[in-house]
């Protein structure tokens, strides 16, 4: 049932978009201001990104006696990043799941501690980020400012919360559910109480973000005359959020209108804005082509080792 509404809210979202293209080409022209040389600093950074994604597995991983070979995180990143950005439902989390099942035996309850300990820390830090960014950023405070403002500091004060929350594994009544919450509870308190392992995870969350910042940034200078370095702390946060909350291909549709719902905060215009979310798409695209080399390589070296 979920994953029949997951694939007609993507497919409605899909269409939409679509329609909007063929009545506004002229959106597609942002394409052409883009030559090999950006494509080439904007599929790097990329790279980077999906390295430091690698390492964060690696190390989270860890925690739970399982030791990936970088290569191996890697991979797992590569799955994840097809999975979310040409699939629906966020669709690479359960390509994880299934991997790390089949390999190490890894469980639901345990994935789940492991994705919401990592949307916590992404959620923090983002909120925080998006906040500095508001509170500096030069624009008129209307009632969309005040709004968006409030939404990232209640963000940032329940996630905060959560960092440093131990729960109580309580003797609950036996059944499915009961135990399955015991144990991502468990699996939680496992993560939450290695503060090395969470200096790590953090430092490198921070790194990644960096680089995300980074390549909007080249985007941006792309599409603006001015270095807006606050609407790119801000956009760059609310891309991160809609990363984790949509459910369809490429966050497409819910992060467009995070976007253009908060334009009147941008300097720039709305058609400025479906630049940047259209070159965001392609050079997606384009990237997309070495996870699936990694992919492929991985299943060739398993082939030809059977073979031998």
């Amino acid at each position: 049932m979920k994953k029949s509404i997951n694939i007609s809210i993507s497919v409605f979202v899909l269409l939409v978009f679509g329609i909007y293209l063929f009545n506004n080409p002229e959106n597609l022209n942002s394409l052409k201001l883009i030559n090999y040389n950006i494509i080439s600093y904007l599929i790097l950074i990329k790279i980077i990104n999906l390295l430091l994604n690698s390492k964060f597995n690696q190390e989270l991983l860890k925690v739970f006696k399982i030791n990936l070979s970088f290569f191996e995180a890697t991979y797992l990143s590569s799955i994840t990043f097809l999975g979310n950005f040409y699939l629906p439902g966020k669709m690479g989390g359960n390509l994880r799941l299934i991997y790390l099942n089949r390999i190490y035996n890894f469980n639901t309850s345990q994935l789940t501690s492991i994705f919401f300990y990592f949307a916590n820390i992404t959620f923090l830090l983002s909120s925080l980020l998006a906040i500095l960014s508001l509170l500096l950023i030069d624009t008129y405070k209307n009632l969309t400012y005040f709004l968006v403002l409030v939404s990232f500091v209640t963000v940032a004060l329940i996630t905060s919360y959560l960092m440093f929350k131990t729960f109580n594994l309580e003797v609950l009544p036996k059944n499915r559910i009961n135990s399955w919450l015991n144990e991502v509870k468990k699996s939680w308190v496992q993560i939450n109480s290695n503060l090395k392992v969470q200096i790590k995870l953090i430092t490198i969350t921070l790194i990644n973000f960096l680089f995300f910042g980074i390549e909007v940034a080249v985007i941006f200078s792309v599409i603006f005359n001015d270095f807006l370095i606050f609407e790119i702390i801000y956009y760059n946060s609310i891309s991160i959020f809609a990363s984790f909350i949509s459910v369809t291909p490429a966050s497409l549709g819910f992060k467009d209108a995070l976007v253009l719902v908060s334009n009147q905060i941008f300097s720039g215009e709305i058609f400025d804005l479906v630049s940047v979310l259209i070159i965001e798409r392609a050079v997606g695209i384009i990237f997309s082509g070495l996870p699936f080399l990694v992919i492929i390589y991985k299943h060739l070296k398993k082939y030809l080792n059977l073979k031998k």
